[in-house]
C-alpha cells in the first residue's frame, strides 16, 4: 500500500522538509492546525508505535525536544501540542507513526478540526524559520 511518508522520504512527493537526518525527517504538516505545524518521521516504515525500535524511539523523542524548542522560538509559540495518533482508532491518518508539533498561544482558538491549506509561499517561509 502506498505511502506519502515514504513517498516525501523517497522525493517522490515534495514536503517543506524542516530537519533530516539518517533516521528521521521533519516536515511541515500539509494540513496545519497552527503555523509551524511539524511531523516527525521515522525514515523507516512502521505503522504503529510498539514496532519502532527503543533505540529508535529514544532519537525519536530526543529530537522531538529538540524540534519543539526550535518550532516554539522562531513561531513565537507559548506552548505546544505533542503527540502521536496510534492506530485508526486514534484518527491516525496515515499510517506511518509521526509525531505532531503543533505550536500553540495563549487563547488562539484553535481546536484540532480547525486545520486549513497555506500557500506555497506561507509554507516557504515558515520552512526558512524552522529549518536547521
Amino acid at each position: 500500500m502506498p505511502c506519502v511518508f515514504c513517498d516525501i522520504i523517497a522525493r517522490k512527493a515534495p514536503a517543506h522538509i524542516v530537519y533530516e537526518d539518517d533516521d528521521l525527517i521533519a516536515f511541515l504538516d500539509n494540513h496545519p492546525i497552527t503555523d509551524g505545524h511539524t511531523l516527525l518521521v521515522t525514515k523507516r516504515h512502521y505503522e504503529r508505535f510498539g514496532e519502532i525500535p527503543q533505540d529508535i524511539v529514544a532519537k525519536l523523542f530526543m529530537k522531538a525536544q529538540e524540534l519543539n524548542e526550535t518550532v516554539m522560538k522562531k513561531m513565537a509559540a507559548h506552548g505546544a501540542n505533542i503527540s502521536i495518533n496510534d492506530g485508526k482508532a486514534a484518527h491516525q491518518l496515515v499510517p506511518h507513526i509521526h509525531v505532531h508539533i503543533i505550536p500553540r498561544r495563549a487563547n488562539d482558538g484553535v481546536t484540532f478540526s480547525a486545520r486549513r491549506r497555506l500557500s506555497e509561499e506561507q509554507m516557504e517561509h515558515i520552512r526558512t524559520l524552522i529549518g536547521t
